[in-house]
Formats: C-alpha cells, sequence, structure tokens
C-alpha cells in the first residue's frame, strides 16, 4: 500500500512538472510572437494573428526541428507509441497533404494549420 502511495505521488508531481513546462512554453512563444496573453487564448489564434506561435510551440515541445521539418520518432515517442515511425510518418503526410497542402511551404503556417486537426483525425 505504501508503495502504491509512492508512486501515485511521484505520478502526480510529475504531471505537474510537465504541466508546468508546457504552461511556459505557451507563454515564451506567446511572447516571442507579440500575443497578449490577457488578450488572447493561443487555442484560438487564427493564421493572420500569430501562427509562428504553434511553430515555436511545437519546437519547444521537440517534435518540430528548427529547420521546421517534423520529428516524427518523438512525435511516435509522445503521442503514439504502439505505432511504427512509418505509420506516423505516413498519417502525418496524409494529413498535410487533405488539409493543409496549401501551408507545406511555411513552417509557421504548417504547424497553425496541423495544431487545427481534430484528435480524431489523427488516429492511425
Amino acid at each position: 500500500m505504501k508503495i502504491f502511495v509512492i508512486v501515485a505521488l511521484c505520478a502526480v508531481a510529475v504531471y505537474a512538472e510537465e504541466n508546468e513546462v508546457l504552461k511556459r512554453y505557451e507563454r515564451d512563444c506567446m511572447t516571442e510572437n507579440g500575443i497578449d496573453p490577457t488578450v488572447q487564448d493561443p487555442k484560438n489564434l487564427t493564421l493572420e494573428d500569430g501562427n509562428c506561435y504553434y511553430a515555436c510551440y511545437f519546437k519547444k515541445f521537440g517534435i518540430m526541428k528548427k529547420d521546421g521539418s517534423y520529428d516524427v520518432a518523438a512525435i511516435k515517442e509522445k503521442y503514439s507509441k504502439p505505432n511504427s515511425v512509418e505509420a506516423v510518418q505516413k498519417k502525418l503526410d496524409e494529413i498535410t497533404q487533405t488539409y493543409c497542402q496549401d501551408k507545406a511551404g511555411n513552417q509557421c503556417n504548417l504547424a497553425a494549420c496541423l495544431s487545427k486537426i481534430s484528435k480524431e483525425q489523427w488516429q492511425i
């Protein structure tokens, strides 16, 4: 029983720490892109009013490389462990071609577009 309590407390602590890190990424990227967090929720941004926010966030989170390409292995590790890297790459390509093809030449626009895709559409 004591071990269960210790493990549960550790899990809560890790979750809280990760949540704070994600909030810091959010704040940092809003600041870097001139977005006032008191005025606007980043989830409601449009392509016109801060689309590089998403590229910044994805880079800090580790799923987008500095050159704007996606780190498929990192995406697999964070979101899709049971699937192969190839399956994740195929889904990323499919989503990009279906919903964001006209944004593929600009990492900021592509990141903003991909951030608007629903979780259901990302299912492999």
